[in-house]
């Protein structure tokens, strides 16, 4: 009756261990599906903009998928271009912009985008 139930025991715990390292294999590979679609947007938006085609949602999208791939200097880069357009903007691009700014060590220039958002 023991030997039975130990070994009922180590096989939840193999089951259990099992699927848990598969949910875990599956939110990485959802993960990099991510980040390799930012890399496809990225390319398609930069051949666009190359091509001297001019918007504020062409900046945008730019801006925004290299902010969150964590490419700062790019992504201030390309809010650079939206604000010069239009400084008419939803809030989160404000917040985006300056923490884009400080995370390249901008610190000043941050400070001046974010009395705009009041």
């Amino acid at each position: 009756m023991k030997k039975s139930l130990f070994s009922c025991i180590i096989l939840f715990s193999f089951i259990s261990c099992s699927l848990y390292s598969q949910k875990n294999k599956t939110i990485n590979i959802e993960k990099s599906k991510e980040n390799y679609a930012y890399v496809d947007a990225i390319k398609t938006y930069e051949k666009i903009a190359n091509k001297g085609y001019r918007s504020a949602e062409l900046f945008e999208k730019l801006a925004n998928a290299y902010y969150f791939k964590s490419k700062f200097e790019e992504a201030a880069k390309w809010y650079k271009e939206l604000f010069a357009m239009n400084d008419h903007l939803d809030i989160e691009l404000y917040y985006r912009y300056s923490n884009a700014l400080n995370a390249i060590g901008q610190e000043e220039n941050a400070k001046k985008i974010m009395p705009k958002i009041n």
